[in-house]
């Protein structure tokens, strides 16, 4: 046996009913009433329309043939505008392909007039059930795709890190080379500085003796050194 909700327990679904006859409306809503959902009536497809602009339906059970717009029409605007609500179709005709494009059209359910009360109940049931998992999947789906485009970033943004970590690794590199480049001829020349510094200190020592020496000379050797060098 089907479990229903208890007569009178609150589920805290809403439920939208649309059909052009209104003791079917009332029937309909007295048995789901009694089980705990709350309904909303409508006689026409405008009419629904505009309860669905102000209330947030779960489910919808909409006849197919209305004045104006059909039940069908009203079926393919509530599968763009809301998707996760379910439908079930209400209808007289028992035309297949009429039954056939409903459900391809998204409807969870079709239903034959006349109908019992019982059956209704376990198609909305049914119907809810379905669009639990739906609203769920889609949830998870959601969920999941804000994890990936988290992890995504996150994986961009170690790439970035990587990509500079390795250009400072190129440039670490590079300017190791150009210093030991400039280090060899550096450490040449400050070698052959060192030497030059050696040798100065050498000749300067020399020419301090010279002048020493110079000093010590008589007067007249002194004047011939003078001019032995004049002639240089």
């Amino acid at each position: 046996m089907p479990s229903f909700p208890l007569k009178g327990a609150r589920v805290h679904k809403n439920i939208l009913l649309v059909d052009d006859e209104r003791m079917i409306l009332e029937l309909i809503e007295r048995d789901l009433s009694e089980h705990g959902y709350q309904c909303f009536l409508a006689e026409r497809a405008d009419e629904a329309a505009e309860i669905f602009k102000e209330q947030a339906i779960d489910m919808a059970l909409l006849d197919i043939n209305m004045p104006g717009r059909s039940g069908i029409d009203l079926l393919k605007e509530i599968k763009v505008t809301a998707p996760g609500t379910a439908v079930i179709m209400i209808s007289a005709e028992e035309d297949e392909a009429i039954v056939t494009r409903c459900l391809e059209m998204g409807a969870d359910d079709y239903i034959i007039k006349p109908f019992h009360p019982g059956r209704i109940l376990v198609s909305v049931r049914n119907a809810l059930e379905k669009q639990e998992l739906f609203n769920r999947n889609r949830s998870y789906q959601a969920d999941l795709e804000r994890k990936l485009a988290e992890q995504e970033e996150k994986l961009k943004t170690s790439q970035a890190l990587l990509i500079q970590q390795e250009k400072l690794a190129s440039i670490g590199q590079l300017a190791a080379g150009v210093a030991h480049e400039i280090n060899n001829p550096v450490g040449y020349i400050s070698s052959n500085l060192s030497s030059l510094r050696k040798y100065a200190d050498k000749i300067s020592g020399y020419l301090n003796s010279l002048e020493v020496v110079f000093g010590e000379l008589p007067p007249d050797l002194q004047q011939q050194v003078i001019s032995k060098n004049k002639q240089f």
